[in-house]
């Protein structure tokens, strides 16, 4: 744990993904400190950003997600046994 808080790591960022990560945002102990899905980072985030879900900014910064909150690493796996 980091400072208090729970970090996890989503495995696919399909709907669920995407909710579970828009929930850790808005989350004051739950942190997304990995994302591993095949697509490309520009695309999952743009995905994430037009969700009509309220939630804070999140903005793309090369293979990291990073709102108010946290930062989130983005690896393009599509198995478990290849994310470090």
């Amino acid at each position: 744990m980091k400072n208090g808080k729970t970090r996890i790591g989503i495995m696919g960022f399909g709907e669920i993904g995407r909710q579970i990560y828009h929930l850790a945002a808005e989350s004051d102990d739950i942190e997304v400190a990995a994302i591993s899905d095949l697509g490309k980072p520009e695309i999952l985030h743009y995905l994430l950003d037009s969700a009509s879900i309220q939630s804070p900014a999140v903005e793309l910064d090369g293979n990291y997600l990073r709102n108010p909150k946290f930062h989130t690493r983005m690896m393009q796996t599509d198995r478990p046994q290849e994310t470090p």
